[in-house]
């Protein structure tokens, strides 16, 4: 289960962009808020990216 400040590649509809999980939701289905290089934030599920351990996101 991938952490907080985790990053990630995308693998489902933003295949390829890079993002970092902010937090991971109270649901019991798994989600995590996202936040990808474009700005955008979205819920996903661990089917829709690969972590990618000890890489983090630079401020």
């Amino acid at each position: 289960m991938p952490g907080t400040g985790t990053t990630v590649k995308m693998t489902k509809g933003y295949k390829g962009l890079r993002g970092e999980i902010l937090e991971k939701t109270g649901s019991s289905y798994d989600l995590y808020v996202i936040k990808l290089e474009n700005g955008i934030h979205l819920v996903a599920g661990p089917s829709a990216f690969v972590p990618r351990e000890g890489e983090k996101e630079e401020s």
